[in-house]
């Protein structure tokens, strides 16, 4: 249901499992991604904790449980769940975007960049990498490069809303966008 975007009904059929199962680790993180994405950041994290209590080998429960708590601006916790995440998914580029995100915590946005670049030249089709790294970019104030990224991730046809953000606040629109606005639309 969450591949659909039907993320109410997902949100009701997780809670149901995890009160059915309440030591699956991964019925939490489903249930975490799910309320995220309806916009219950508070009980996200709640979810996404547990899920990381009961599974600490899930990788993407830690980096989205980091996500979430870098965007609350609690950039310590954020700092150590993207670690875990790393830790859990050594040697793969998620691994990889999941450590530059504890640099970017850390506010070492060149060496996250850096990093980021390295796990492209492994993977260069990685949207999420991609789009980290425009991210980076952009904190940097590096604008021209960071819009080069964004456009690159718009490239691979993602689901691409940040990457679609991000370059609408680096890149200057003019006239000459108007290509560039009919794909949005």
């Amino acid at each position: 249901m969450q591949q659909c975007h039907r993320h109410q009904e997902a949100a009701v059929s997780l809670q149901r499992a995890v009160a059915l199962k309440p030591d699956y680790g991964g019925a939490y993180y489903a249930l975490g991604v799910s309320l995220q994405h309806l916009g219950r950041e508070e009980a996200a994290v709640a979810a996404l904790r547990r899920a990381t209590d009961l599974a600490p080998k899930l990788a993407g429960a830690h980096g989205q449980l980091g996500h979430l708590l870098y965007l609350a601006q609690q950039y310590p916790e954020a700092r150590e769940s993207f670690r875990r995440a790393a830790a859990a998914a050594r040697h793969t580029t998620y691994g990889r975007v999941c450590e530059a995100g504890a640099l970017i915590a850390e506010e070492k946005f060149s060496e996250a960049a850096q990093l980021l670049r390295r796990a492209i030249g492994r993977d260069p089709g990685n949207f999420e990498a991609i789009v980290s790294l425009a991210e980076v970019l952009s904190f940097m104030g590096e604008f021209e490069d960071a819009a080069a990224q964004y456009e690159r991730a718009l490239a691979l046809g993602e689901d691409a809303v940040a990457a679609w953000a991000g370059l609408a606040q680096v890149k200057k629109i003019t006239d000459a966008d108007r290509p560039l606005i009919a794909r949005v639309q």
